[in-house]
């Protein structure tokens, strides 16, 4: 079993999350459901997928 570091920074945290939120959404675009919560922080990414997808 190959060794994992567990002590990354909170920026490479978030780089990871992105990273794999990119590649969920590039892959299966047909039939899927996307859910934003209310929050302040996600209303730039809501915005971007209401205006690909012209709502």
């Amino acid at each position: 079993m190959p060794f994992v570091s567990t002590h990354y920074s909170f920026q490479d945290r978030e780089k990871i999350i992105k990273n794999v939120y990119r590649v969920l959404l590039t892959r299966s675009r047909k039939g899927m459901f996307l859910y934003f919560p209310h929050d302040p922080k996600l209303d730039e990414t809501f915005q971007w997928f209401a205006n690909m997808l012209q709502i």
